[in-house]
Parts: C-alpha cells; sequence; structure tokens
C-alpha cells in the first residue's frame, strides 16, 4: 500500500501541528506533529514502512518502539476518515 492523500483535502500548518480541512465531509482534523509529519508523506510514493523509516529519522525515537505499528495506526486513522485516495 502506498498511501496517497485526496487532492481536495487542505493542510494547514500552525507551529508543529496541522489542520485539514475535508469540503466533501465539512470535517476538520487537527494532526500532531507525528501525524503531520505522515500526511506530508502521503503522495503516493512510499509504503508504509518507508513511512515509518522516514519518521524514525526525522523524531528522535526509541528503538524499542514499534514506530511501523504506530504508522500503520495512523494511515488506518486517515483512511478511516476517508482522507487517502480509494479509502
Amino acid at each position: 500500500m502506498r498511501p496517497r492523500a485526496r487532492k481536495d483535502v487542505s493542510l494547514q500548518e500552525v507551529g508543529t501541528e496541522g489542520l485539514l480541512y475535508d469540503r466533501e465531509a465539512g470535517m476538520v482534523h487537527i494532526l500532531n506533529r507525528t501525524a503531520l509529519f505522515a500526511w506530508k508523506q502521503c503522495d503516493g510514493s512510499l509504503t508504509a514502512e518507508e513511512i515509518a523509516a522516514a519518521m524514525r529519522g526525522r523524531f528522535e525515537v526509541d528503538a524499542q518502539v514499534d514506530i511501523a505499528r504506530d504508522v500503520l495506526h495512523i494511515l488506518a486513522g486517515f483512511a478511516d476518515k476517508g482522507l487517502l485516495e480509494g479509502s
């Protein structure tokens, strides 16, 4: 799976957080800094594993943390909310 953000969902960055506006659903979603980073990787070119590797490189993450599981959880949330193409 190579997640791709829907093109009609608008992103506004506010400090280290982000606001996604889904005009179709009339919803606003608030992203913390890790979810924002994951969202910005959802261009259809990276797999979930590659996003996890990029996140590990971007943030100081303890080696014991299963970041791949966390990324899958974030991406599943995006999909559940219909924010990704094909979801």
